[in-house]
């Protein structure tokens, strides 16, 4: 998360705003970060306040939240069959 350093100048919009229109989004951007925050990273924040607002002047201020991730088990790789199939490749 981060701050603008200035305000728009003129009739300028950022590129935030400029994708929310490409993707025909109706919305301000501020707006969309927000509910995206509320909905997916304050479930799973550590340390989590009990309000949303709470959450977003915190983070705001300080910059980042920490937040949970759940453990990614990754199947173990099969190590015999990986020289023959790098040979088969490269034979290709």
């Amino acid at each position: 998360m981060r701050q603008p350093a200035v305000s728009p100048l003129w009739e300028t919009r950022s590129a935030w705003e400029t994708a929310l229109r490409f993707a025909s989004l109706d919305v301000q951007y501020l707006e969309f970060l927000r509910t995206r925050w509320e909905k997916e990273v304050y479930p799973v924040v550590e340390d989590r306040p009990l309000a949303f607002q709470d959450l977003w002047d915190r983070t705001v201020r300080d910059g980042f939240a920490a937040i949970s991730m759940p453990r990614l088990e990754l199947p173990p790789i099969a190590h015999a069959n990986l020289g023959s199939t790098f040979a088969a490749r490269a034979l290709h």
